[in-house]
């Protein structure tokens, strides 16, 4: 198994108004400003420069060069930047205009002001607000940026309400009617990779990726989090990993098949935090037929049972639910996808052949089960 490394990020309080506050937004637009310039310029070293001492030895050059060659291979030149919208004292958030797209950059800066910490993720529209813009290419500044496309989750406030709720309903009598199966559904017979009760989200706990990666937020990728009765997704207070009813439950080979790659040793998130530099955390790459490769991460560091080239069955444990990589608690990612490239793989659309479904207060055996954000699922 692969050994990596954990990077973690210490975010602290802000409060201050004023004065105080303009002056702590003017030095993230000149960081800001020296970062684009210098990307747009592909001068690496002038990057690390930039770097607090801790960045520097945890994110060199060569892993400098390849991160923003690729950023800025695929996005073009940064045009242009919004206003920085301050979050912490070290910490504010602006959209990138690149030539062929927009992301979302999250940037952390020290006393000295010098990055000590980024992430770059897919631009959310719906979390955008119109603000003053900064000009980094002012002969570009009218050329119209194509923008990228999002997946709409709930809000913060929202999710919260709704793990209050009860829903979770009472078993009620079975429909198992089995319906034929659709036309585009994969060759691959598969189903959830664990067992008990779990809520779908599509790719909600990965819109802080540092690294964009294609395969986590594309409408067939999902993030499964066990909940009870109530929906709730912890115990007490969710303040820790062990609260969580995910972590540390059994992960399970959704289909037969032969691991091609099982990375371990990253180190496990607290909750709320995240690890920008290795996104995927501990994950499995599980081959099924030549087209069709599933992808199990954020899964518990040291759980792994299994490694490159061994042959797996269905329901065989294959390791634990964790909190690593970009995951901000614990919970199980999944997807289906076409080659074993996660960088430029295309996700496929993912059946299930038979799952238990929670739907408007009826228990339902679902055949063929397409998974959808929100829903309640039972294996």
């Amino acid at each position: 198994m692969k050994k990596v490394l954990f990077i973690t990020i210490t975010l602290f309080s802000f409060l201050g108004t004023g004065s105080s506050q303009t002056n702590e937004k003017e030095r993230f637009i000149s960081a800001i400003k020296r970062l684009a310039q210098a990307m747009n310029s592909s001068d690496y070293e002038r990057i690390v420069q930039e770097y607090s001492a801790n960045m520097v030895s945890t994110f060199p050059l060569t892993k400098t060069k390849l991160f923003f060659g690729n950023l800025t291979s695929q996005y073009g030149k940064v045009i242009k930047f919004s206003e920085p919208q301050l979050r912490t004292y070290d910490q504010a958030t602006t959209v990138l205009f690149f030539e062929n797209g927009l992301q979302d950059l999250t940037i952390y800066l020290d006393d000295q002001n010098k990055i000590k910490g980024f992430l770059f993720a897919l631009h959310n529209s719906a979390e955008y607000t119109q603000s003053n813009e900064i000009l980094i290419i002012p002969e570009l500044a009218n050329t119209p940026t194509k923008p990228e496309t999002t997946i709409q989750t709930p809000s913060k406030d929202a999710s919260v309400v709704e793990r209050e709720k009860s829903i979770v309903p009472a078993p009620a009598k079975e429909t198992t009617s089995q319906p034929a199966p659709p036309p585009d559904k994969q060759q691959s017979l598969l189903y959830p990779p664990f067992k008990g009760t779990w809520i779908i989200r599509s790719g909600e706990a990965l819109k802080n990726n540092a690294v964009k990666l294609d395969a986590f937020v594309q409408q067939n990728s999902f993030t499964f989090i066990a909940v009870d009765k109530n929906g709730s997704y912890y115990k007490k207070d969710g303040k820790t990993n062990d609260d969580y009813y995910s972590y540390g439950t059994e992960v399970l080979a959704p289909g037969d098949g032969i691991v091609i790659e099982a990375v371990d040793g990253v180190n496990e998130n607290q909750p709320g935090s995240v690890n920008p530099y290795m996104s995927l955390g501990n994950y499995i790459v599980i081959q099924h037929t030549d087209r069709e490769y599933s992808v199990l991460s954020f899964l518990k560091r040291g759980s792994l049972r299994v490694k490159t080239g061994d042959k797996v069955t269905r329901g065989q444990v294959i390791a634990q639910c964790g909190n690593s990589g970009i995951a901000s608690e614990p919970c199980l990612h999944f997807h289906l996808q076409d080659s074993p490239q996660i960088q430029s793989a295309k996700v496929l659309k993912l059946y299930f052949e038979k799952v238990t479904l929670f739907r408007s207060g009826i228990e339902e055996t679902k055949f063929f089960y397409l998974p959808q954000n929100g829903e309640i699922i039972r294996n």
